[in-house]
């Protein structure tokens, strides 16, 4: 639980991050969202930031200088090897940080796209709906979402890839946590929208 005395939780997973050598941190949609609300970055005229501006400055309030330090450190996408296999990572799709990939969507064009380029493995989220799926010799990974899964399964979820000389197993687990507790400490936070995201986190849907 936190103490309103003591530092936000927040700070917490920021020295976390930061704190791990080797550790590769990309910037999603959200993350963009709270550089607008800093103005270091847009202008852009979604309106959903309009709509979550309050929590987004709620956030930015309670982590300080140090949250736009950080996500003017993280890239919007990344390309590293994976043990030989050439790894692509982006928050959403290839070309936007907002238009995710489901399950059940169509992604021949894309793998082929990804083929094209020798791309062995792609690493998304975005959708909070965890999957895997290999397909033109590509295997397609979307990990869901640890805080906000959106499959109607309130299980936090975590993706392993698994490499021994190239070849690739891919494992998506489900983990459970104190779902309760967890919606009565954002309840108690403070935070804009908090029933909004209470009613996200206990139905596992947008």
């Amino acid at each position: 639980r936190h103490d309103p005395g003591e530092l936000h939780p927040g700070h917490e997973v920021l020295d976390l991050l930061e704190g791990q050598r080797g550790l590769h941190v990309i910037r999603g949609n959200t993350d963009r969202w709270l550089e607008t609300v800093l103005g270091s970055a847009g202008p852009y005229d979604e309106k959903v930031v309009n709509r979550v501006a309050p929590s987004l400055r709620w956030t930015l309030d309670r982590l300080g200088p140090r949250a736009g330090r950080f996500l003017a450190s993280c890239p919007p996408s990344l390309e590293i090897g994976l043990e030989g296999l050439r790894t692509k990572v982006r928050h959403a799709g290839l070309d936007s940080d907002t238009l995710g990939i489901m399950p059940d969507a169509d992604t021949a064009g894309l793998t082929s796209r990804l083929a094209e380029d020798h791309c062995d493995i792609f690493l998304c989220g975005h959708t909070h709906v965890p999957f895997w799926r290999t397909e033109n010799g590509v295997t397609l990974v979307n990990a869901g979402s640890t805080a906000l899964p959106f499959d109607l399964t309130p299980r936090p979820s975590w993706a392993l890839l698994d490499i021994q000389n190239k070849a690739l197993q891919t494992r998506i687990f489900r983990v459970d946590y104190d779902l309760e507790a967890v919606i009565e400490d954002l309840g108690q936070s403070g935070m804009p929208m908090a029933d909004v995201f209470s009613e996200r986190i206990r139905n596992a849907r947008m």
